[in-house]
């Protein structure tokens, strides 16, 4: 069961890693379509809330976050 801050779902790594093993298999999709997917929302989220013309910084932390990241960025 995900943890819930500010309305928004909390997954632990290996709920998530689940998670995302689970939605491959399901939509028949590679990991960078499903990082490419991930970013398109995300981006379109975050756009709701800051301008286009807000400065971001992305920071990668251990683990496999980097290609996450990479896509938030372009």
């Amino acid at each position: 069961m995900p943890n819930s801050i500010y309305g928004m779902k909390v997954f632990s790594p290996e709920q998530t890693k689940r998670l995302d093993i689970s939605t491959i298999s399901e939509m028949g999709i590679t990991m960078v379509e499903l990082i490419e997917i991930a970013t398109d929302k995300f981006v379109e989220a975050f756009l709701n809330y800051f301008p286009p013309s807000t400065i971001v910084f992305v920071f990668c932390v251990s683990g496999k976050n980097g290609g996450d990241g990479l896509a938030i960025s372009r």
